[in-house]
C-alpha cells in the first residue's frame, strides 16, 4: 500500500482503536491498560514498514526515480530495494514489540476470552462478499507483479494502474471514488513536477557541482564519518519540510551524490 497515512490511519488505527476499546482502554486514565502499548507499536511498526518495500509509501518510488535519473541505477521492487531493506526491517519488526513491551508494558497481559469474542464478531460479519474476494485477489496479484517486476518488465506504476482498472471493472471502486481521491491526485501532479525538476537540476550539473563542493569540504574525513554527518543532517533537516516527499525531492539526490563522491575520494 503506497501510503503511510492510509495504512496507519485508515486501516490499522481503527483496528487498534477498536481492540483497545474492547479491552476497556481509552484515552485518559485507562490508556495504559493496553491502548498506549498498541498505539506505540503501531506507530513504530508503520515507520519500519515505510522503508520495507518500494511501494510502502509515496516517497519510495520517488527515491527510485531520482536514483535512476541522477545515478543511472534502477531499483526494482524485488531487486535492490527488497535485498537492502528486508533483513533490517524484519529484525526491527520482531524487536520493536518486545522492546516496547519491556519499557512500556500494557497492564493487561492476558485476555483468554479474546478468541471467543473474535469468533463471534466474525460470525456476525458473515461470509466474504464478491467485492471483498475481488479486493483480496487484486491485492495478492499486485504483490506478485510488484515482486516480479524485473522479470515481467512491469514497473510499480503500471501494476497500480492494472489493479485500479480491475477494481473499476468489477465494481469494487466507482469512478467517483477514483476521482474523489484528492490526496492521490495531488501526489501524482506534484510528484511528476518534482521528478522533472530534479531531473533538470541533474542535467544542468547542479547535483554534481554541489556534491563536488561538499566532498571538498569534507575532504580528509573517513567515509564512515561523512555518512554519519550526512544522515544526521538529513534527519534533522526534515523539520524544515512539511512532507517526506518534499524532503526527498530537495535533498536525497544531492546527499546521495555527496556520499558517493566521499567514497570515491578515499
Amino acid at each position: 500500500m503506497p501510503s503511510s497515512g492510509t495504512r496507519a490511519g485508515g486501516i490499522l488505527f481503527p483496528i487498534v482503536k477498536s481492540l483497545s476499546s474492547a479491552l476497556g482502554s481509552e484515552q485518559g486514565e485507562t490508556r495504559k491498560k493496553a491502548g498506549a502499548f498498541f498505539m506505540q507499536t503501531l506507530w513504530q511498526g508503520n515507520a519500519v514498514t515505510n522503508g520495507m518495500f518500494l511501494t510502502s509509501m509515496a516517497g519510495n518510488p520517488l527515491i527510485a526515480s531520482l536514483v535512476l535519473t541522477t545515478f543511472g541505477v534502477e531499483i526494482s521492487w524485488g531487486g535492490l530495494w527488497a535485498m537492502g531493506a528486508i533483513v533490517p526491517a524484519l529484525v526491527s519488526l520482531a524487536v520493536i514489540p518486545y522492546v516496547l513491551y519491556k519499557i512500556y508494558p500494557p497492564q493487561i497481559k492476558d485476555y483468554p476470552q479474546g478468541k471467543e469474542i473474535a469468533r463471534a464478531e466474525l460470525a456476525k460479519l458473515g461470509s466474504l462478499q464478491k467485492n471483498e474476494i475481488v479486493m483480496i485477489g487484486v491485492f495478492i496479484g499486485a504483490l506478485i507483479l510488484w515482486a516480479t517486476g524485473s522479470i515481467t518488465g512491469l514497473n510499480a506504476t503500471t501494476v497500480v494502474m492494472i489493479a485500479v482498472g480491475v477494481m473499476l471493472v468489477f465494481g469494487v471502486l466507482e469512478w467517483n471514488d477514483f476521482i474523489g481521491e484528492n490526496g492521490a491526485w495531488d501526489t501524482l501532479i506534484w510528484m511528476g513536477s518534482l521528478i522533472t525538476l530534479a531531473g533538470g537540476l541533474s542535467k544542468l550539473g547542479f547535483v554534481t557541482w554541489f556534491a563536488s563542493l561538499m566532498s571538498g569540504t569534507m575532504g580528509g574525513l573517513s567515509w564512515t564519518l561523512v555518512m554519519v554527518i550526512l544522515v544526521l543532517v538529513y534527519v534533522f533537516t526534515h523539520y524544515f519540510f512539511a512532507s517526506l516527499t518534499a524532503h526527498i525531492t530537495a535533498m536525497y539526490a544531492t546527499f546521495g551524490a555527496v556520499a558517493i563522491a566521499a567514497t570515491l575520494c578515499l
